[in-house]
């Protein structure tokens, strides 16, 4: 009978593992699947776009137009957005289709669900900016600084010519966009105790995403969603000054 129940178990768990293991290979295919069918569901679009759909080999020059357009959308806007070009490695700041900042993009890691997005579902998806409509930081958004006032000229220039002794704060920041798709930034290097402490936070976030879209497959197949998710590796005081840049609510353009 014991004998009995450990075969049971075995083959249970044993089953549990391979249908965990098949959700877990499926479901990028699912959301490759549902970020195509934006475009193929709308006729009216696919009908203007029937081209781009029959040559795939236009699909770099539909990246280029998509992200044009959605700079032109940004460049309308009164609110500072984000430009993400990985061509050359820049994630730069916006405002009324000014460059106000740019940044060097050191290592990047994109979701290879990227590379399945055909062309209507690229120049639907992307000719528009995509909103945050959540995110997460370790970063203050709006650091208080509180300074003695001098008590005359000479002590104020003084305190002019002192180093800033604020500890800038590990950098590691995490934005979702529409359509589930996922961005973070992070600094490059973690270095101090604080530092790796955040990069250890930042890993197991990844890893608890990754569980936690497996685990609704595992369960409620039809409704899980995977998260496909681009990481940018910059310079912590970049990160920062990126962020603090942003509104709550900010426009993010990318070319891929």
């Amino acid at each position: 009978m014991k004998k009995g129940i450990r075969v049971f178990i075995f083959i249970t768990t044993g089953l549990v593992i391979l249908f965990y293991l098949a959700v877990t290979v499926s479901l990028p295919i699912k959301k490759i699947t549902e970020l195509n069918q934006i475009a193929t569901n709308d006729s009216v679009f696919m009908k203007k776009n029937s081209a781009i759909a029959k040559h795939p080999k236009l699909l770099p020059l539909v990246k280029e137009k998509a992200f044009k357009e959605a700079m032109i959308t940004m460049a309308k806007q009164d609110s500072i957005g984000l430009v993400i070009n990985f061509k050359d490695s820049t994630a730069s700041l916006m405002l009324n289709g000014v460059e106000i900042y740019s940044s060097k993009i050191i290592r990047y890691k994109k979701d290879q669900i990227f590379d399945g997005i055909k062309a209507p579902a690229f120049r639907k998806i992307f000719s528009e900016p995509l909103h945050n409509y959540n995110e997460f930081s370790s970063v203050i958004k709006e650091p208080i600084v509180v300074k003695k006032a001098p008590k005359d000229t000479i002590e104020a220039m003084k305190m002019s010519t002192l180093p800033d002794t604020i500890v800038p704060e590990p950098a590691y920041v995490s934005y979702t966009l529409e359509h589930g798709i996922n961005l973070i930034m992070v600094q490059d290097k973690w270095i101090s105790a604080e530092d790796r402490k955040t990069e250890r936070k930042f890993l197991a976030d990844l890893r608890k995403q990754r569980i936690r879209d497996n685990f609704s497959g595992l369960f409620n197949y039809s409704k899980s969603s995977y998260a496909p998710t681009i990481i940018i590796e910059m310079s912590g005081r970049e990160v920062r000054s990126i962020y603090r840049a942003l509104p709550y609510r900010a426009s993010f353009v990318l070319l891929l």
